[in-house]
């Protein structure tokens, strides 16, 4: 009776829909398993097949879902993948366990109410940097964490002290070793390069790096956004003195 009065006002075709039990057109709720395997059109869910009493006590806010499938209970240990859900919010528990079958592509912005665990696979950001605004930026708990550095192509290095030939960096923007050959017998300056210059002049900070870069007393005297200088004080400290630095922005 139910079902004839429905196609009779025009809201159900005689073909589209199998009932069991009653169905509240004008609300969401239903007794039985109200839509068992029409589809449903024009509506919350477009163009999905719903089975086994689908939507139960979930309700889709404006066309949630659109291509996938949906079994046993809103989105319940169901894949979805290929941009299932899209472009509209899901409300009151539509996807209660479902797992994502592929990789998310986001164009846009992400924003996490609570915490963001990685918990393999590690995260990688290629391009726009990474931002803490605020709190403590905690690298390790339980296990150690080691920061690294590295790039393909290193800073370099030019010498202007009487006795070096040259000078060379191994390392990083941010790390390094600066090495020097020969021997020098006065003061000078070693000039380093960075590959990539900052966008404002950074902290450099040597230590020396063998007996001779110690005895060369020397020390930072400049830096700017693209390079820093060594300048000496001791006129004879020995063969190739050479430095460690790092460098923060």
């Amino acid at each position: 009776m139910v079902k004839k009065y429905l196609q009779k006002v025009g809201l159900v075709a005689a073909s589209t829909v199998s009932m069991s039990g009653f169905m509240l057109v004008a609300g969401v709720a239903r007794v039985g398993a109200a839509v068992n395997t029409g589809d449903i059109v024009n509506g919350a869910v477009t163009s999905a097949k719903i089975a086994s009493g689908a939507v139960g006590t979930a309700h889709l806010m404006g066309n949630a879902v659109r291509t996938g499938g949906i079994v046993n209970g809103g989105v319940t240990s169901d894949d979805i993948s290929n941009g299932t859900i899209q472009t509209h919010d899901i409300a009151d528990d539509a996807v209660t366990s479902a797992k994502l079958a592929t990789n998310i592509s986001v164009s846009g912005t992400v924003t996490s109410g609570g915490a963001l665990t990685v918990t393999s696979g590690g995260a990688t950001v290629t391009a726009g940097g990474f931002t803490v605004n605020g709190g403590l930026a905690r690298f390790g708990t339980t296990t150690p964490v080691h920061l690294a550095s590295s790039q393909t192509t290193a800073p370099t290095a030019a010498v202007s002290v009487t006795g070096l030939s040259a000078a060379a960096v191994a390392g990083s923007d941010t790390k390094g070793t600066i090495t020097t050959t020969g021997t020098p017998s006065a003061t000078g300056t070693v000039t380093v390069t960075f590959n990539t210059a900052y966008a404002s002049a950074p902290v450099v900070v040597i230590t020396p790096a063998n007996a001779s870069g110690n005895a060369a007393l020397a020390y930072v005297s400049s830096a700017t956004t693209g390079t820093f200088v060594i300048t000496t004080t001791a006129a004879t400290p020995g063969a190739t003195p050479s430095w460690n630095f790092h460098a923060i922005q």
